[in-house]
């Protein structure tokens, strides 16, 4: 699962794509408090009908395998329109404003979730012959960032997991989130980089989360415990 671009598209029903829209950045970082505070997502209806969307904001915490943990944000956020019709080839602004309690040292993660409603905008019941619509659902990720917050990304562990198989387990004791785009391992002098890196590559870690991996085994390595080093790429 890719995190520095996030989109879930849930698919309810073999259904025409005459409904659909597109939303815009898919992760957004505000800061605690002034003016920015505040940001903007954008909606698009790339469909051919009406279409209606809600946006909710949920609180987000990661497992050791990275999914996601969401639970009720109460009202840390104020977004507006919450609920909104699109019309087709036209386009809606969501604003979103942190109003939630002062985010000191540690960054603050949420997921916004744009979510595309089951009803017939503007159709007459029966127009579509018992066709079902598709639904799409889009998951952004939502920072509050305070002033001096950053990442710290250390390799707890590397180890075998199978005969083919390497065991990462990475911790991030830092402030923020990190995205594992640029990286590079080294491994007592033997880079893996690249392909070599899928599985780990592109990955998120949020701040105080420990994390576990798993790439292919260098051939080049032996079938052992190893210590390894991120390096920036």
């Amino acid at each position: 699962m890719r995190s520095l671009l996030m989109m879930c598209a849930v698919l309810l029903g073999l259904a025409s794509t005459a409904a659909a829209f597109e939303m815009t950045p898919l992760e957004l970082t505000v800061a605690p408090q002034g003016s920015a505070a505040a940001g903007n997502f954008r909606l698009e209806n790339t469909g051919s009908e009406p279409i209606a969307v809600e946006v909710s904001v949920f609180a987000r915490q990661m497992t050791a395998e990275g999914a996601d943990l969401l639970s009720a944000a109460g009202n840390d956020f104020q977004v507006f329109p919450q609920q909104v019709v699109v019309m087709p080839g036209e386009t809606q602004t969501i604003k979103v404003r942190y109003v939630g309690p002062p985010v000191e040292g540690a960054e603050k993660a949420y997921r916004l979730v744009a979510e595309q409603l089951p009803i017939d905008v503007g159709q007459a019941a029966g127009d579509k012959g018992g066709a079902m619509n598709l639904l799409v659902r889009y998951v952004a990720s939502l920072y509050v960032l305070p002033a001096g917050a950053a990442p710290a990304v250390t390799v707890v562990a590397a180890e075998p997991a199978s005969r083919d198989r390497m065991k990462i387990v990475l911790a991030n004791s830092g402030s923020s989130h990190a995205l594992l785009t640029n990286i590079k391992v080294d491994a007592g002098g033997f880079e893996i980089a690249g392909d070599r890196l899928a599985g780990l590559i592109g990955e998120n870690l949020l701040a105080g989360v420990t994390r576990t991996f798993y790439i292919a085994w260098p051939k080049e390595l032996a079938q052992k415990p190893v210590q390894l080093r991120l390096l920036a790429n």
